[in-house]
Formats: structure tokens, C-alpha cells, sequence
């Protein structure tokens, strides 16, 4: 469904449009490939490079994310979900954005999305995230991630969450930066490192982080050094004990089906 016209708040169910001009423009003349070892970017501590297992099967994908056509991909651009009480992942990140979100909670309105263009670092992050999901798919020894819902014991909330990919159980998540500086990297894994650590959670394994040059499309693969849960329950066990806390007022039903963004 596309819509003809322009409108003020976010729309029921879910609108997609093509890529914008500038954006496809982006991705002419360029393919995906692995950074060379020699180049790769200075991790911070608590990560680290994965097996050659892991590299060889993600480099495996390299064909396919090339055979995507990024000009022919629909991008979910207006999306509103009806209202359970859940959060996405996403509110894990940082004390802030969960109490904004628990205020939605409280005054029962429904979560939702409105997606940038023209280029922008959004707009080429999605179609990564596109030609990521398309390897998937294709792959043999992967596959696209099923949307899952668990109750969180610090919050008292359903956490919902849909990483981008799988590999023996283990959720794979791909960011997007300008360049594979040492500096981009380390801010990347910095400001998600609790969404990574809710996705360890809510699948029960480590992630794996596939970090991406919007500039140059080359790859780095990560992952961390030790499992993130306990770390992490003890942080968000410290925002619970400072943060105000906003109880929404619906009953939470446990699903797995419902389609929230990351």
C-alpha cells in the first residue's frame, strides 16, 4: 500500500515505499565483502573477533547480499502496532528511552515507526538490513530470525524483540556505520550494548555482531567475550532502584508473533 498523501501522525497497519533516489545512488557500482584482516578496527574490551567457522559462514553470504537489488526493495516506512503493554528491545537500550516508552505504556498508546529517507543514514541502514535478511533466507546454514516475546523479571514488562538473523541458535545482529573506524566501531558496540545484551537474553545465546561500511560496504564480524545476561540484569536492576516507575494499566499476554521494531 503506498499513500498518495502526506499525513500528520502515524498510520494503522504498515506503509512501503521504494528507496529514494539518493539512496540508491549510494549503493551504485558498490559490493559487500570482508574488511582484510590486516585493516580490521581496535575492539573494546569485553569483545572480540568470532571463530573461522563463524567468518567462513558469514562470508558465504557475500554472493547473495550482492545479487540483492537494492532499488527494487519496499522499506517499511509508516508502521503503528495496537496497543498490549509490550516494549521492543529497543527500550532496553538506556534508562531514558525505556521511561519514555513505559509513559506510553501508562497513558496506552500504541507503539509505531516513521522511517526517514533521502539518503539518509536510516534509509541505507534499512536497505543493509534488507540485503541481510535476503542472504539469510538464501543461506543454507542460516536463517531469518522469528520474532519472540519474553517476560522481564526487572521490569515486569514483555520484551519483545526480532533480531536480523540466526546461526546455530545464536542471534546475529547487523549494524550499520559511516566507516569501519576503530572509533565507529567501539561507539556502535558502546551505544547498543543492551540491546545486544536483551537479545542474549531473549534467546538464551551470545550474539553475533556484523558491523557494516555504509561508505564502502566492506564487513566486520564481532562478538563478545562472555555471555552479557548477568551484567546486564544487574544494570537494569540499577535503573528500576532510580528510575520512576510507570505501570501500565492492560494485562500482558505472552505471544510470538507480534511485529515490533528493533
Amino acid at each position: 500500500m503506498v499513500v498518495s498523501k502526506k499525513r500528520k501522525g502515524i498510520i494503522p497497519n504498515e506503509t512501503k515505499w521504494s528507496p529514494s533516489r539518493k539512496a540508491r545512488e549510494l549503493f551504485d557500482g558498490k559490493e559487500y565483502s570482508m574488511r582484510p584482516s590486516a585493516n580490521l578496527s581496535t575492539l573494546p574490551s569485553g569483545f572480540c573477533r568470532p571463530s573461522q567457522d563463524v567468518i567462513e559462514e558469514l562470508e558465504s553470504l557475500i554472493p547473495n547480499l550482492n545479487n540483492f537489488d537494492a532499488s527494487k526493495y519496499m522499506r517499511s516506512v509508516k508502521v503503528q502496532f495496537e496497543f498490549d503493554g509490550s516494549v521492543a528491545v529497543s527500550a532496553l537500550k538506556n534508562p531514558g528511552k525505556l521511561k519514555y516508552e513505559r509513559k506510553k505504556i501508562a497513558k496506552g498508546i500504541a507503539g509505531g515507526f516513521r522511517r526517514s529517507f533521502d539518503g539518509s543514514a536510516a534509509e541505507v541502514g534499512d536497505i543493509v538490513d534488507g540485503a541481510f535478511k535476503h542472504a539469510f533466507t538464501a543461506s543454507s546454514s542460516m536463517a531469518d530470525a522469528q520474532r519472540i516475546s519474553k517476560f522481564h523479571p526487572v521490569f515486569q514488562l514483555e520484551v519483545v524483540g526480532c533480531c536480523d538473523g540466526m546461526y546455530e541458535g545464536r542471534p546475529i545482529e547487523v549494524k550499520s556505520v559511516s566507516s569501519l573506524s576503530s572509533m565507529n566501531v567501539t561507539n556502535t558496540l558502546a551505544r547498543n550494548w543492551f540491546q545486544l545484551a536483551a537479545y542474549n537474553w531473549l534467546y538464551g545465546r551470545s550474539p553475533i555482531i556484523v558491523i557494516v561500511s555504509r561508505d564502502t560496504l566492506e564487513i566486520e564480524i564481532v562478538e563478545v567475550e562472555e555471555d552479557m545476561v548477568e551484567i546486564a540484569m544487574k544494570n537494569w536492576h540499577d535503573w528500576e532502584t532510580t528510575t520512576e516507575r510507570q505501570v501500565s494499566p492492560a494485562k500482558v499476554p505472552v505471544r510470538s508473533d507480534t511485529v515490533l521494531v528493533k
